[in-house]
C-alpha cells in the first residue's frame, strides 16, 4: 500500500522515538489492517510515553522495592505430577468460581524475538499448534475466550 504524507510523518515520529519497529512489516498488511495500524499508532502520545520513561525509568522518581522476601507463588501440582486429586479439584473449582465472579484477568507477556527459533518475529506469533499452525498468542486468546463463554 502506498504511504501517504501523514503515514510517512507518523512512521518518522515513531522512528525518532525509537519505536520504528512497529512498522517493520507494514507492507504485508491488507488495506484494512494497514488502516487500523495507522489509526492505533496515531492515537499514541509519544511525548507522554517519553516523559513517563524519563520519569520512571531514567533516574526520575523511582520507588525502591524490597525484593528480598519475594518467593514463588504457591501452586497445586497436577495429580499426574504427584499432586493430590482432591487438592487439584478444589483448586479447579476455586478457579471456576473466580472466573464466574469476574475476578480473573489474563495477559500475555511478549517474550522477545524468535531469532533462536529461526523465526523472524515475536515468539508469541510463532506457529506452535501442529495441525492448524496457530500462534501461541492465538492459543492463549482462544483459551481465554472459551473460559469466558463457558463460565459467563
Amino acid at each position: 500500500m502506498k504511504e501517504t504524507d501523514a503515514s510517512k510523518i507518523l512512521i518518522n515520529n515513531f522512528e525518532k522515538a525509537g519505536q520504528g519497529q512497529i512498522f517493520k512489516h507494514v507492507e504485508a498488511l491488507s488495506p484494512s489492517e494497514h488502516r487500523a495500524l495507522f489509526e492505533q499508532a496515531a492515537s499514541i502520545d509519544l511525548d507522554e510515553i517519553n516523559q513517563l520513561v524519563d520519569l520512571h525509568l531514567k533516574g526520575g522518581k523511582v520507588a525502591s522495592v524490597d525484593f528480598s522476601k519475594l518467593q514463588p507463588a504457591p501452586y497445586v501440582a497436577l495429580p499426574q505430577s504427584g499432586g493430590s486429586k482432591e487438592a487439584w479439584e478444589a483448586a479447579r473449582q476455586a478457579g471456576i468460581k473466580a472466573i464466574k465472579a469476574g475476578e480473573v484477568a489474563a495477559f500475555t507477556v511478549a517474550g522477545g524475538q524468535g531469532t533462536r527459533l529461526g523465526f523472524d518475529g515475536p515468539k508469541g506469533t510463532f506457529p506452535t499448534s501442529p495441525v492448524k499452525h496457530k500462534s501461541l498468542f492465538q492459543l492463549f486468546a482462544e483459551k481465554i475466550l472459551r473460559a469466558s463463554e463457558r463460565y459467563g
